[in-house]
Formats: structure tokens, sequence, C-alpha cells
């Protein structure tokens, strides 16, 4: 019965969504990401995808007594937009910071320090990572 269902809205645009490339690279940059921040870094993952209104920030992690906020950039390793900063437009840095705000606000213990990080990952032509850059304070 579910099956009959899954068939019949399948035309639904929300159901294509989930697997189109940008959603399929997203993911393994996010997986790719998480096993670096937990290995490289030693950080602990708190949340994955927290949503906010429009806006989501990839991974949530800590790091001694710091909240990081990470925003993971996947894209071919021939992209024409190259390093993180333009990778990240001002409006996204801002929706981001929000979100941010809006997650701290429902913790019962704050932070008393956050930070924004990117991780650059870049994918050869057949998807597998060729590099993973980690940048702290990536923006303020």
């Amino acid at each position: 019965m579910f099956e009959f269902f899954r068939c019949l809205f399948s035309w639904f645009p929300f159901s294509r969504r989930r697997h189109t490339f940008a959603a399929i690279t997203g993911k393994i940059g996010e997986d790719a990401a998480v096993k670096f921040l937990k290995k490289q870094a030693g950080m602990k993952i708190a949340r994955r995808n927290f949503r906010n209104a429009h806006t989501e920030i990839d991974i949530i992690a800590v790091d001694g007594e710091t909240m990081v906020f990470v925003e993971v950039k996947t894209r071919a390793s021939n992209a024409i937009v190259d390093g993180y900063y333009a990778a990240v437009a001002r409006k996204k840095r801002d929706a981001v910071r929000k979100c941010a705000m809006a997650y701290m606000s429902t913790l019962i213990s704050k932070p008393k320090t956050w930070r924004f990080d990117v991780v650059d990952i870049k994918l050869d032509d057949k998807l597998k990572i060729v590099s993973i850059s980690h940048f702290e304070n990536a923006f303020f």
C-alpha cells in the first residue's frame, strides 16, 4: 500500500529534490566533513542539519568549550568559484548567523564562545574526495 502512494506521488517536486545531483554531492560532502572534524580536528558533533525558517546549518560541533557552526561547501575540483569566502555569500553568512542564534536560544546551558567555520570539499568527476580544507573563524 505504501509503495502505491509513493509511486503515485513521485511526480511531486519535493520528492525529486532529495535526489538531485546537488543533494547527493552535498550529502557526500557533509558526511566527509563530519568524519574530518571528528578525526582530524577532534571535535564532537552536537547536531547535523539544524533548520530554522529558511536556513540550515550543516554541522554544529563542539571544540573544547567553543560551539562551532560549520558550513560545508562541496563542489567539483574544477569549479569556477574557488575559495570558501566566495562560495559563502554575505546573505548566506547573515542567515547562518541568525540560525545559530536561534539554535543557541534553545540551549539550557549557553556556550561562552562560538565561531563559524567552513569546510571546503572538492570532488572529482567520479564523486571521490580530492581535498578537504577546514577554515576556522571563516566569518563573523
